[in-house]
């Protein structure tokens, strides 16, 4: 489902077992989402005249080390074929250890920053992100909410990358990446769910989420993923 393929056959470069992983899918206003995303030369993904997003929140083990992520991603289009979805666009994202947010950041050109992260995959599942001293997100799940759907699934595609990390590369680069596992799906209650924002300082997505009116609909849970990534590549 890739448009922007790499010109050799894409090879993993990274591929990790047993991830628990907890994702929150919602809606946002599609004008705001267009407007974010031209100077990306890209389109959002449209449903019901929404902008789709995610925020998930994973825990792995690579080489022997613990650590975890939260990243913030929104559904972009295909160009030739608009009303199918044609990838992700990693708005930005956060890993607990310092080593390895530098080493996205350097080595991937991906939008990673410091920050320190819990994650509970485990029904009721929960997790937290704080930027400094300051908690940027907390999301909570009830457990009163019976799942309404229990299925194995994988995604295979393009994940593209603000121009502004890919230094020396204007038209910003792209990796692909392979998710999957069994996904137990939850409806988002407002009344029961808990999901507080606070923007901080490396945390502007937390304000654009909050500008854009988010809008979360549904929780995903994987306690048991596999991801693979591919190296970076570029936006021609």
């Amino acid at each position: 489902m890739s448009y922007l393929s790499p010109t050799t056959p894409i090879q993993y470069v990274a591929e990790i077992k047993h991830v628990k992983e907890v994702t929150l899918y919602g809606v946002a206003n599609l004008e705001f989402w267009q407007n974010c995303l031209k100077p990306e030369n890209l389109i959002p993904f449209q449903e019901d005249g929404k902008a789709h997003l995610f925020i998930s929140a994973t825990e792995l083990v690579y080489m022997g080390i613990k650590f975890r992520e939260v990243s913030f991603s929104v559904y972009v289009a295909d160009p030739k074929e608009v009303s199918k979805h044609g990838g992700f666009y990693l708005i930005h994202a956060f890993n607990s250890s310092r080593l390895f947010a530098f080493s996205e950041r350097t080595m991937f050109q991906t939008p990673y920053y410091h920050g320190t992260i819990q994650v509970k995959a485990s029904i009721p599942s929960e997790f937290k992100l704080m930027d400094a001293s300051d908690v940027a997100l907390k999301a909570k799940m009830s457990g009163v909410v019976p799942c309404s759907k229990s299925e194995n699934e994988l995604w295979e595609g393009p994940i593209f990358l603000p121009k502004y990390i890919s230094k020396g590369n204007s038209s910003g680069g792209v990796f692909y990446a392979k998710l999957g596992g069994l996904t137990e799906t939850y409806p988002f209650s407002p009344s029961m769910d808990t999901l507080e924002f606070k923007p901080t300082q490396n945390a502007d997505v937390i304000r654009w989420l909050v500008e854009s009116k988010f809008m979360v609909k549904e929780w995903r849970v994987r306690q048991d993923a596999e991801h693979a990534k591919s190296k970076t590549y570029r936006r021609d």
